[in-house]
């Protein structure tokens, strides 16, 4: 998209990624199999499950909230102030402050992947989880 708006202008930009959109949602109308499930009778004839504020109220529950906000706001202040506070505190040139970022943003991105790839498996936890996992811990 960079490019094109440096070629072509913002609008044009706005106008391919809108364009772009559109083009990934047609095979997504047309995929009504994902939607079908087996009837099963035992399963339609059980009353669905209530869950109440008090099911959501749980300890575990709140803290695991307030560990994602509070993660979701470091991460955004991270993303928002890092260019511009390492380049004012350690005078690093801005781009090799954005090279910084995109790294960060990228491993971010893999290790959550990657946590989510090892969490999955827990009947195969790996020999290596723990030794691995431990640099996090510090």
């Amino acid at each position: 998209m960079i490019y094109v708006a440096t070629a072509f202008g913002l609008s044009a930009a706005f106008f391919v990624a809108g364009a772009l959109g559109l083009i990934a949602a047609i095979p997504l109308m047309f995929a009504t199999q994902l939607d079908r499930r087996p009837a099963v009778a035992h399963l339609e004839a059980a009353a669905p499950a209530k869950v109440g504020v008090r099911e959501l109220l749980t300890p575990s529950i709140l803290s695991l909230t307030l560990f994602f906000t509070l993660l979701s706001l470091s991460t955004s202040g991270i993303q928002s102030f890092s260019i511009v506070a390492l380049n004012a505190i350690y005078q690093i040139p801005l781009g090799f402050a954005s090279v910084a970022l995109t790294a960060f943003l990228i491993g971010s991105a893999v290790g959550v992947l990657g946590g989510g790839w090892i969490a999955d498996r827990p009947h195969a936890t790996p020999k290596w989880r723990w030794p691995v996992s431990w640099p996090a811990r510090l």
